[in-house]
């Protein structure tokens, strides 16, 4: 006679199974996730830190964590943090042709922490946050940002060989293949619907 209790051991044993397919992808993504946001939250820190006294500026950790609070908007579906992410990855690419990497990387951080949909003072903004909480950073160092992030208006007739990097790895998303350009795309529409192509 089958013994009741093994039944019901299999199945629980069956629900706690986290090498079924559809379970085992989703868990791996939230892990690669999870571990994606530590990795960039450490990253972001020691960057801070070597050129960011704190005090007076606020230590990493905090600046990291406003920054993600911004990033996270609901309005957003592109301007998130999975866009300075990308953003990341394309500057790792490049960073040996930069002239200040790191300049360039805190400005990827900040160039977008300010976004009202179709307002056009967003990056005047993102970088007058940035000033206002690097004050423990060198003067020189702060203007090289600043200029970075305002590079990001995408105005054109930049001259400055970090500034033309920056432009470039802020839109080497559209210049994506086909899906990720589609993608991308479809996120900006979701954002400010009320655009057209012709404007």
């Amino acid at each position: 006679m089958p013994d009741p209790r093994r039944g019901a051991m299999l199945r629980r044993s069956r629900a706690a199974d986290t090498s079924r397919p559809g379970h085992a992808s989703e868990t791996a993504v939230r892990e690669r996730t999870t571990r994606a946001v530590s990795s960039n939250a450490s990253r972001f820190e020691r960057l801070w830190r070597r050129h960011v006294a704190s005090p007076p500026s606020p230590e990493g950790a905090t600046v990291y964590a406003e920054l993600r609070v911004l990033l996270a908007a609901p309005y957003r579906r592109y301007h998130t943090l999975e866009h300075i992410h990308d953003c990341l990855r394309r500057l790792d690419e490049v960073a040996h042709l930069l002239d200040d990497p790191d300049a360039v990387e805190l400005a990827l951080w900040f160039h977008d922490a300010i976004y009202d949909m179709d307002s056009g003072t967003n990056e005047q903004r993102s970088a007058e946050l940035f000033e206002r909480l690097a004050k423990g950073a060198d003067p020189a160092f702060c203007r090289r940002v600043r200029g970075l992030i305002m590079a990001t208006r995408h105005q054109g007739g930049e001259r400055n060989h970090d500034r033309r990097f920056i432009v470039d790895i802020d839109l080497a998303g559209f210049g994506a293949p086909w899906k990720e350009f589609m993608r991308n795309g479809a996120l900006l529409r979701q954002e400010s619907p009320g655009k057209t192509d012709a404007r």
